[in-house]
């Protein structure tokens, strides 16, 4: 049983129960989900900016259009892919379609506007006796109604303390409602109300609606496609204005989020669910990592998308059509056939998730020496998170997504990829849609599987048994995850959120424990170790900062191992294979450090923690809600294009 599943379940029925045509909607999700976080949508504040703030807002506003226009070609499954994105597809459109001719009426529409002829005019081309009876009614119902709205008006200067005049009003009121009512049937049955009004609706479609769709058609072409909605980016890539709502996401802790907790019997009938409406192919895209949980909890939101550009009554409508007859917008239908099945109009993210462990599993205590061993595991499209070497066992009772960087993303993506040479040097100059569109290109459950081959980790088993038992740097001091215990509620209405603390909010104690030895696996082979990297981390005020997290991830196969500093802020890695590493250095309240180091020997890197001042939040993009759009073109038989 995948237990991701259910969190994609949960989420998808949290966006049902709030719309009642479910029909109309995708809910598909990333295979890869990848981190964005709250200053990544600085965009949707003020743009008068200048300089490097100009160059961070556009970056982001790119980023994001580029994120939020990447159509649903495949039904549950949602991957960003530059080849289909909303806005070169709507433009091209625009741009090359056939346009209905006015002027030439098909056979239907001649017998139609023939019927309405005769209702509104004579043989002699004048007004009917229906059309000037009609148009007699609509004057008077007309008159009435401003008569009552002056009587309504009326009212607000009587005293409610007078009963007298009071009385008379509503008495006056209730006759003219009755009068209003009388004049609207006598309408329909002596001024042809029904019948005149339907045919100068057809009047209206066939001979003034076509002028005025052409007219919209080239407006959105000429006007909303361009300027000031058309920018460039840094790369020289177009781009249309794209945003979203709420804006608070842009902000720390917005209260936009909503906490959910998931227990154990809830897990297996959502995962059920999931299964049951999800086919077997696709399932194997989401994760391979199945460990067996007490409870899932994490918190979500769901946003608008806000496209100024596009107008989905434009593409919705008979007066158009391409050359080529076999070109399709969508097929209207679940096949996700056409090169606009779906659109997104929502995107769907997801932070703090956390699982908690069943206690004395021989699954999860596998999963825990993999993730201290340095594996890529995936839970879902979301990855778990490093253990510390240097955190007890016995203390670890949840594990929490790991929130991904951009320079550990261009890692992952040039391994799991299976990048050429040239394809990772251009990876230096690419941003995170790039990469997320590049590891897209391969199967999921390919990617995956290649990161968990490439992933040895460069920390041996014997090596990492040693470090646990006896290494000197670490025999002062244990931690342990401060994480209450979980008590099953015996209804879902019952359910209270857990609240689960970052891993990285430990408290130091003193070990006088027996340490804990992992759960063992055949060692891999692994290059020879040529040295080491040790330093401190200090605050501004040049004290030692207890309890940082400092993760270190191989770059030629992504693996990754952390621990975590100790009192006198002091970490060390040994035993390290030759190559190039990136580091990453984080506690909450202090601003992230990244840098990359290459190990050729023994070397020190102390690093500054500085307080965040604006904290930042990170987040995972989980996938998008899509409207589905009907058969089209659906263009009318036996009209005329051009």
């Amino acid at each position: 049983m995948n237990a991701s599943f259910s969190i994609l379940q949960k989420l998808k029925n949290q966006f049902y129960q709030a719309v009642s045509n479910k029909n109309d909607f995708h809910v598909a999700f990333a295979p890869f989900a990848f981190t964005m976080s709250n200053d990544d949508f600085y965009f949707l504040k003020s743009a008068g900016q200048t300089g490097d703030e100009a160059r961070k807002f556009m970056k982001e506003q790119s980023e994001f259009s580029l994120m939020a226009n990447a159509v649903l070609m495949k039904p549950h499954l949602w991957s960003l892919d530059g080849d289909h994105l909303l806005y070169n597809t709507y433009r091209d459109i625009l741009q090359n379609a056939l346009l209905i001719d006015p002027d030439i009426l098909t056979p239907e529409e001649t017998t139609k506007l023939k019927k309405a002829t005769e209702v509104l005019y004579d043989k002699n081309k004048n007004e009917s006796a229906k059309y000037i009876a009609y148009k007699d009614y609509a004057e008077r119902n007309a008159d009435m109604e401003l008569a009552l709205l002056d009587h309504q008006s009326e009212k607000n200067t009587i005293d409610p303390a007078d009963t007298v005049v009071l009385n008379k009003w509503e008495s006056d009121d209730r006759k003219m409602q009755s009068a209003k009512r009388d004049l609207l049937i006598e309408w329909q049955v002596k001024g042809a109300k029904s019948a005149v009004e339907a045919a100068k609706a057809t009047y209206e479609s066939i001979l003034f609606g076509k002028t005025e769709f052409i007219q919209k058609w080239h407006d959105a072409k000429n006007i909303k496609m361009s300027s000031p909605n058309l920018l460039t980016d840094s790369f020289g890539v177009e781009f249309l204005t794209t945003t979203c709502i709420p804006n608070a996401i842009c902000d720390y802790k917005a209260p936009i989020w909503k906490k959910i907790t998931i227990l154990q019997s809830e897990i297996a009938t959502l995962t059920k669910s999931f299964t049951d409406e999800v086919p077997a192919e696709l399932l194997m895209e989401f994760g391979n990592v199945e460990p067996e949980l007490e409870s899932i909890s994490f918190e979500y939101c769901i946003v608008d998308i806000i496209r100024p550009w596009f107008d989905e009554k434009i593409l919705n409508n008979q007066y158009w059509k391409f050359s080529d007859n076999n070109d399709l917008v969508s097929k209207g239908d679940e096949s996700m056939k056409g090169s606009i099945p779906a659109y997104p109009v929502k995107i769907i993210f997801s932070k703090n998730v956390d699982l908690v462990f069943k206690p004395n599993s021989q699954v999860n205590e596998d999963i825990k020496t993999k993730l201290r061993s340095g594996n890529r595991l995936f839970f879902g499209s979301l990855m778990l998170k490093t253990i510390p070497m240097n955190l007890a066992d016995n203390k670890v009772n949840s594990l929490r997504v790991q929130q991904i960087s951009s320079n550990e993303l261009n890692v992952i993506t040039k391994v799991a990829a299976n990048t050429t040479p040239a394809e990772k040097a251009k990876l230096n100059n690419t941003n995170k849609f790039q990469m997320i569109q590049m590891i897209n290109r391969t199967p999921q459950k390919e990617m995956k599987r290649t990161m968990e081959v490439k992933s040895v980790s460069s920390v041996n088993t014997a090596r990492l048994m040693k470090f646990r038992q006896g290494n000197p740097a670490f025999t002062t001091t244990a931690f342990t995850v401060v994480n209450p215990v979980v008590k099953p509620a015996p209804t879902i209405r019952n359910i209270k959120a857990v609240h689960m603390v970052n891993p990285t909010m430990l408290r130091p104690m003193p070990m006088f424990i027996k340490p804990v030895i992992p759960v063992v696996h055949p060692p891999q082979p692994s290059a020879p170790t040529v040295g080491s990297i040790k330093g401190k981390v200090f605050d501004q005020s040049n004290q030692p900062v207890p309890v940082v997290e400092i993760q270190l991830m191989q770059v030629n196969n992504a693996s990754s191992q952390s621990i975590l500093s100790l009192d006198d802020g002091t970490y060390i890695f040994e035993d390290l294979e030759k190559g190039k590493y990136e580091m990453k250095v984080k506690k909450e309240g202090f601003v992230l450090t990244e840098k990359q180091i290459e190990v050729t020997g023994n070397s020190v890197q102390d690093f500054l923690m500085k307080q965040e001042p604006v904290p930042t939040e990170s987040f995972q993009v989980m996938g998008v809600i899509c409207k589905k759009l009907p058969l089209l073109p659906n263009p009318i038989p036996g009209a005329a294009y051009n």
